[in-house]
């Protein structure tokens, strides 16, 4: 495991948002992109990072776009929106965002072809990579915004790009090792937090509108991350989100069962038997 110790609140911060952000960029989130110069948008990209560090879009423009005749090597400004869902069936939860300012430039069909055979590409960009009318490019950026509970983090981007220490990408896996605690014990947590027994950060805002009766005191699971699990309480006057960090950054999918056991033990809480 690696550790970071004596983290202020700002360098926690930091660290939580430069980890979001690769896991965005490396494909952990749905993207869109818009190129407002050519009155261009478009939201079913395939995205992820290439072993430079750079971004690479697969995107398949719709005849009439304008991304779809635009010459390769020709860079165009567009806007890149990235949006982190929440795992969670019931609500429509966005866990967190990034929005960058960049380039992109579409590869000739030789760069293109080069980076399919030597297999430089994420896996989801090399699946739509295959289908006929997909076009390759890259986007350069020097910063972005990382939006979560916390607020917005500026991050340059060879921050958020420098290479983290590993933690699972399999997202269903890592929910499930908060999850198959049971919401019971997730409650136990947030009221722990609250309450000021076990150490972690809360936010609360009063509801806009009414919530509808099936989300009422109920506490979802938001994020897991390599930094912390972020949990979201709601009650009938207010949305709550509560982040507990690991006291180590777990780098499998059993150092973070154990990170997670660790945290509902400083609450007390019992894991149900699974049938």
């Amino acid at each position: 495991m690696t550790t970071t110790p004596g983290l202020r609140p700002s360098d926690l911060a930091i660290a939580r948002a430069t980890s979001l952000a690769e896991r965005m960029l490396s494909g952990g989130a749905v993207a869109g992109i818009v190129a407002w110069r050519l009155d261009a948008e478009y939201d079913m990209v395939a995205h992820g990072l290439l072993p430079t560090g750079d971004l690479v879009v697969a995107l398949r423009p719709r005849p009439g776009c304008l991304l779809r005749s635009l010459s390769a090597g020709v860079p165009v400004d567009v806007r890149v929106d990235l949006f982190r869902h929440a795992q969670v069936i019931t609500l429509d939860v966005v866990a967190a965002s990034l929005h960058l300012l960049g380039e992109l430039t579409f590869l000739r069909e030789d760069d293109a072809a080069r980076a399919r055979d030597r297999g430089w590409l994420p896996e989801r960009v090399a699946d739509l990579a295959a289908l006929d009318g997909t076009r390759l490019g890259v986007i350069e950026a020097n910063r972005l915004l990382v939006h979560d509970n916390r607020g917005v983090t500026p991050l340059n981007w060879n921050d958020a790009v420098r290479p983290q220490p590993d933690f699972p990408r399999d997202d269903l896996a890592t929910f499930d090792a908060v999850w198959s605690w049971g919401e019971a014990a997730l409650e136990l947590l947030c009221d722990s937090v609250r309450a000021g027994l076990i150490p972690g950060e809360v936010s609360a805002r009063a509801h806009k509108n009414r919530p509808c009766p099936h989300v009422v005191d109920r506490v979802f699971l938001v994020d897991v991350d390599r930094a912390g699990i972020t949990l979201m309480q709601v009650t009938a006057e207010e949305q709550v989100t509560i982040f507990l960090a690991f006291s180590e950054a777990p780098e499998t999918l059993t150092e973070l069962e154990a990170s997670v056991a660790a945290l509902m033990e400083d609450s007390g809480a019992v894991r149900p038997k699974r049938i």
